[in-house]
This record gives C-alpha cells, sequence and structure tokens, in this order.
C-alpha cells in the first residue's frame, strides 16, 4: 500500500521506486533525504544593497577613520608649536658662535623653552626661518615656536655695560680706588696683583721698571658684565689703550730736542704726566712742555713740585693701596711738604734739587697732555707761576719776572 502524506493528492505525487524508509527513521539523521526537495525549485534572491552602496560605506568608513587619526595628529603637532598653558620663567640662554638652526631649537627645547626640538627644526624650515646670530636671549619657559622666533629674529640682548670714569691725573691708586667704588664685583687682593704683580706691561715699558703708573689711559670706559669681574682683563684694557694712544698719538716714534737729546715713547709719557699735573688750561700745555724741554737741555733742575710731591707719597703708597694724588681731590690726607723733603737730594723724584726726569710717570696723562709732550710750543721760556684762579700761567726766561709775577700771585690769594 503507498502511503500518502495527508492533504496531498496521490495523483499529484511523482512516480517514485523508493521505498518507504522505516517509521524510525527521522528527519533530523544525517542520513535522511527529502525526497519532495527540487533544487531547481529554488531561486536566489536579490540582494537589498547594490555594490556602490557598500563602497560608498567603506570609504566613508576610511573617511571617518582618516579624519579622526588626523584630528589627533593636528591636535598633537598644535600642542607642540602652541603649547596650552601661560608662558613660564624668564631665563637667559646663550645662543653660541656657529650654532645651527637645528642647535638653536635644540638648546630652547632642553631649556624648556619649547616642547619639541625635532618638530621645530622642521617647522622653522617650512616657515622659512632661521640663520639666528649668536649671543645672550632672555626667552620664556613653555613658549610657542612663534614666540620663541620672535625673540631670536629682534636679535641678541644688548651687552650689559657699566660706565667707569678714569680722570686724567690720577695715580695708580687713584684708579684703584675708583675702579673699586664703581664695579663692585672686582676683588681688591686681585686687582692689586694685576696692577702690582708685572704680569701686565707696557710695551713702552722698560725692563727696569715694574710699576704702571702713568700706562693705563684715563677715559670713560663701557665695561662689560664679565670684564667688571675680571680684574686681569680690566687692568689690560687700561693699558692697552695706552699703548693705542701712543701710536694714534705719534708718541711711539719719541722726540728729538733741539740739541740732539732723543726722548724714548716713556720719557715722553714721564713729561706728559707732569704737564698733565701742572696745566689748568690746554693752551699752557704746549708751554709747559717747552719750559721743560729748555731746562732739560741746559742741565737745570725741573722745579716741578708734582714730582716731589708723588715721592714723598710714594713709600706711603706702596704700604697702602689706598694711596691718591691730593691734586685731583681723590685725596684723603694733608700733602703739605716739609723743607726737609724739599731738600732730600735722594729723592729721584725732587725735581727742585735732582736734574732730569723723574725716574716714571708721576700719574697718568691724558690725550691733550700726551699731544703737548710731542708738539711743545716754540719758545724760550725757562719759569711759569699761576697767575690768576682760572688756571693761567705766565711764562718767563727771566728770573727776576718769574719773582714778581709769583709774589703778584700769592698777594692775591691765587695759592
Amino acid at each position: 500500500m503507498q502511503t500518502t502524506h495527508p492533504g496531498i493528492d496521490p495523483m499529484l505525487l511523482p512516480a517514485t521506486d523508493v521505498e518507504p524508509r522505516s517509521a524510525d527513521f527521522g528527519t533530523m539523521s544525517p542520513d535522511f533525504e527529502d525526497p519532495y526537495y527540487d533544487p531547481e525549485e529554488w531561486e536566489r534572491l536579490p540582494r537589498r544593497t547594490s555594490f556602490a552602496f557598500r563602497l560608498g560605506v567603506v570609504v566613508i568608513v576610511i573617511l571617518l577613520a582618516g579624519t579622526f587619526l588626523f584630528s589627533r595628529a593636528n591636535s598633537w603637532l598644535d600642542s607642540q608649536i602652541n603649547p596650552p598653558g601661560l608662558q613660564g620663567d624668564r631665563l637667559v640662554l646663550a645662543i653660541p658662535n656657529g650654532a645651527t638652526d637645528s642647535d638653536v631649537m635644540r638648546i630652547l627645547a632642553e631649556s624648556g623653552v619649547i616642547s619639541n626640538s625635532t618638530v621645530a627644526q622642521y617647522w622653522i624650515r617650512a616657515n622659512d626661518v632661521g640663520e639666528f646670530q649668536a649671543g645672550d636671549y632672555e626667552f620664556r619657559e613653555n613658549s610657542s615656536f612663534d614666540e620663541a622666533v620672535e625673540v631670536l629674529r629682534a636679535g641678541p640682548l644688548s651687552p650689559v655695560f657699566k660706565r667707569l670714569t678714569l680722570p686724567e691725573g690720577l695715580w695708580s691708586g687713584d684708579m684703584r680706588n675708583v675702579m673699586l667704588d664703581n664695579l663692585a664685583d672686582l676683588d681688591p687682593g686681585g686687582l692689586d696683583d694685576a696692577m702690582n704683580s708685572g704680569q701686565i706691561r707696557s710695551q713702552y715699558q722698560p725692563a727696569t721698571v715694574s710699576t704702571l703708573e702713568g700706562l693705563m689711559f684715563p677715559a670713560t670706559y663701557q665695561i662689560g658684565e664679565e670684564e667688571s669681574s675680571d680684574e686681569r682683563a680690566m687692568i689690560q684694557r687700561l693699558v692697552n689703550t695706552m699703548d693705542s694712544v701712543i701710536v694714534e698719538l705719534g708718541v711711539n716714534d719719541g722726540l728729538t730736542l733741539d740739541n740732539g737729546m732723543r726722548l724714548s715713547p716713556y720719557e715722553l709719557i714721564v713729561v706728559a704726566s707732569m704737564i698733565e699735573e701742572e696745566a689748568r688750561l690746554d693752551e699752557d700745555r704746549a708751554k709747559i712742555a717747552r719750559v721743560i724741554y729748555n731746562r732739560l737741555m741746559d742741565g737745570e733742575a725741573l722745579g716741578i713740585d708734582a714730582t716731589t710731591i708723588y715721592g714723598v707719597h710714594l713709600q706711603r703708597c706702596e704700604a697702602d693701596p689706598r694711596c691718591s694724588n691730593p691734586s685731583t681731590g681723590f685725596a684723603w690726607y694733608d700733602p703739605e711738604l716739609f723743607q726737609s723733603q724739599l731738600d732730600d737730594a735722594t729723592d729721584p723724584y725732587n725735581s727742585r734739587i735732582v736734574p732730569g726726569l723723574p725716574p716714571t710717570p708721576i700719574s697718568s696723562p691724558g690725550r691733550a697732555s700726551l699731544n703737548a709732550a710731542l708738539n711743545p710750543e716754540p719758545g724760550d721760556w725757562k719759569w711759569y707761576v699761576l697767575i690768576d684762579t682760572d688756571g693761567r700761567h705766565f711764562f718767563t726766561n727771566n728770573f727776576t719776572e718769574f719773582e714778581q709775577a709769583a709774589a703778584e700771585a700769592r698777594a692775591n690769594g691765587v695759592f
């Protein structure tokens, strides 16, 4: 008997010679075969989305991911170029000579001025900035690249200068005192050593002379920060300046007097130092030089009390570095001379008795006195005396006229 499924017309069933399976052969068995399955009856259903749509979705996903990554990268890059927060403390950094742009960025990054030297190097190339000057710059910590480059473009800080004025006519002790008063970073012991050790010398200083008296040029100097604490550099500069002025004026060639006496550059400095002490007015300097040379050529003592004052106090100056020239206003003692000192023939600086030039300068001569020593005014004068409070001198070759003029000046309270 042929078994039929309920609800199915047996006449519509396809013919088959397959024997019916036993009832215990379930549809879940792996060996089950559906006799009614016809693969030709199945159709592939169309996809609900097109290829173009799916491709668009993929592109959008990629773009979104790229945008996210780009945004994160750009945010990080911006934080390197423009760091968040306020600028920090000020600091001064030195950009050395020969430093490349990369070196500069590295110095800034290591000091905390900028955040990233590598990014900064690419940034300055992209923005066509660079070729920074060497020198000291004041930066702020946590600066943007623009802020740091703005400082670099402005150029290095101006060197820190201090003004030091050394007037003409100072003794070396005066110069020491003025330097210590104005340059607080100088060490007194170091300054004394620089001035007196003999290691710093002028090229016009005789081998037998150890003192720098008269060989440090008096002028107004701009002193850099490093030099203001370097005693040797300070004294070397004063000596070098004097050497340069000597060459500039022609003093380095010396001078030959009318009688053939030859004066060396150092002897001209000695003469200039006496002129500096004696002259009050520039118009008298060359005349005083002529008086000195006329008396030298005649073998007479010069009779210049300023040399005697210097000699009397020279021993005291060696014992006390505060020693100063009483004629400059820096004096701290009474310069009055005793008759015994004026009569002391053993003092080589006593020009009232000892003929010839003193062994060293007696002060620091300026440019005008050096020029006068080299270019004495023609004349036959042998004496001069101060005749008014304006500083004018009377010159004569007659000793009686000299005594009369001196008496009148004394009576008028000039001295």
